[in-house]
């Protein structure tokens, strides 16, 4: 009976994943005028709800699962580390 979302091996995978991927789109939006390419601004409008809206959320997801697990799955950790080290530096480096 171990296909529940905590012990399953792809979802600690995939939050790990997004983890990197959400804090590194965040940099390179804000270290670059992205609005010099009408492409790229418009793949940044589709784009920024969403991502700023799992920069909130998968914390707290991240924070359940860890603590459903006890700590003991690396990959969700290491992305809670991601997440609580990345989130307030964009905060107070791009405010």
């Amino acid at each position: 009976m171990n296909t529940s979302i905590q012990t399953s091996q792809k979802f600690p995978k995939l939050i790990f994943l997004l983890s990197l991927v959400i804090p590194a789109y965040w940099f390179l939006v804000n270290s670059f005028d992205i609005y010099k390419w009408a492409v790229l601004g418009a793949i940044h409008e589709l784009l920024a709800i969403p991502l700023l809206i799992g920069m909130i959320i998968l914390p707290i997801v991240t924070i359940v699962l860890c603590i459903k697990n006890k700590f003991q799955n690396n990959l969700l950790n290491i992305a809670l580390a991601i997440f609580l080290l990345t989130i307030p530096t964009f905060f107070f480096l791009f405010n």
